[in-house]
C-alpha cells in the first residue's frame, strides 16, 4: 500500500495541481486536484460542519466542507493550477 505523500508525489510529478487543505472535523491530509474544484462557497453551519469555513463544489453534487476561509482556499487552489509544474503540492 502506498502512503498518501508517495501518492501526492506521483499527482504532482504528473503535474496535477494538487492542493492540500483541512478537513472540519479530523486531523487528516486532505489534498484535491485544483482542476476538479468548480466552485468555493461559503459554508453553512446548519447544512456543514460548525468548523468549515467554506464548500469546494466539484462536478454534479459533490461537495467538501474544509476549514480554510473562501478566499484563502481559492487562492491556494489558483496558486495549484498556475503552479502545477510537478515540483511540490500547494500547502
Amino acid at each position: 500500500m502506498e502512503s498518501v505523500d508517495d501518492l501526492v508525489s506521483k499527482f504532482t510529478d504528473a503535474q496535477v495541481p494538487v492542493v492540500q487543505l483541512t478537513p472540519p472535523d479530523t486531523r487528516l491530509k486532505l489534498y484535491v486536484d485544483a482542476d476538479n474544484v468548480r466552485q468555493v462557497d461559503e459554508s453553512n453551519p446548519i447544512i456543514y460542519h460548525k468548523k468549515a469555513k467554506s464548500v469546494l463544489l466539484f462536478s454534479g453534487k459533490i461537495r467538501l466542507a474544509v476549514r480554510e476561509e473562501v478566499k484563502e482556499a481559492t487562492s491556494l487552489l489558483e496558486n495549484a493550477r498556475s503552479n502545477a509544474d510537478g515540483l511540490q503540492p500547494v500547502f
